[in-house]
């Protein structure tokens, strides 16, 4: 994603500090978070995988509102619960067999 970025800061590539800053984004959302998503993989089973898969959007709405205190609307809210439900579902029918 941070190459399609770079002619935005083409005229000032010499390693100035947005550039500078655009390459530390690269490397810690875009390296390391992809290298940690696999390496995370690896360590589960896959239907575990799939269910975390499907609570991302939950983990990511309850981030979004403790750290920047934004406010989720109704429909975030009635998606939230339905994937919470279906994780719960998926997790219970995983466990009895």
């Amino acid at each position: 994603g941070s190459i399609i970025l770079i002619p935005f800061v083409f005229p000032q590539l010499s390693l100035s500090l947005p550039f500078f800053w655009l390459l530390i984004f690269a490397l810690i959302f875009g390296i390391l978070a992809t290298f940690l998503h696999f390496q995370g993989i690896k360590r589960v089973k896959a239907q575990e995988a799939g269910i975390l898969g499907y609570a991302e959007p939950l983990f990511g709405t309850t981030y979004a509102f403790l750290i920047f205190s934004e406010i989720p609307t109704k429909f975030s809210l009635i998606g939230g619960v339905l994937i919470g439900v279906a994780v719960y579902l998926a997790s219970v029918t995983d466990a009895e067999g």
